[in-house]
């Protein structure tokens, strides 16, 4: 793989589970990862184990959004992660504030890391985009 090798690549949710992982295999393939997640302490850890740049974010927020592509510099490669799945409930007995709060993620953050990467990769005539769901999607209560 070594199409991936110093590559700018943009991971969402990347202090556990799925992106981290993808962070850890990325780099070690040789991929310039640029690492975004709420969790600092998490993230600060897996950027100095992978070499790479720790941004916290949360991917509601457009503002933190667009200045963490910016930080990054062109992106390559952009691994929109980030996702909540809690809290599970019923339609019915479900939490209003709690379920806009994961559409904040969920969606419009899939949306805003989007927004922001495109442009640049428009103008240089070349990015990859992956959107990664849980399983969680495809079962309803």
């Amino acid at each position: 793989m070594k199409h991936i090798t110093g590559k700018t690549i943009v991971i969402t949710g990347a202090s556990k589970g799925i992106g981290a992982a993808t962070a850890r295999t990325l780099a070690g393939l040789g991929a310039h990862v640029v690492l975004a997640a709420r969790s600092s302490d998490a993230l600060k850890a897996l950027a100095k184990e992978t070499d790479g740049i720790a941004v916290p974010c949360d991917v509601s927020d457009y503002g933190q959004v667009e200045a963490l592509i910016d930080q990054a510099g062109p992106v390559d490669a952009l691994i929109n992660n980030a996702g909540l799945i809690d809290p599970i409930a019923h339609l019915a007995q479900s939490d209003p504030e709690a379920w806009g709060r994961v559409v904040d993620v969920n969606v419009k953050g899939v949306y805003h890391g989007l927004r922001a990467a495109l442009p640049g990769m428009t103008a240089r005539g070349s990015g990859t985009v992956i959107n990664i769901s849980s399983g969680a999607a495809t079962s309803a209560l």
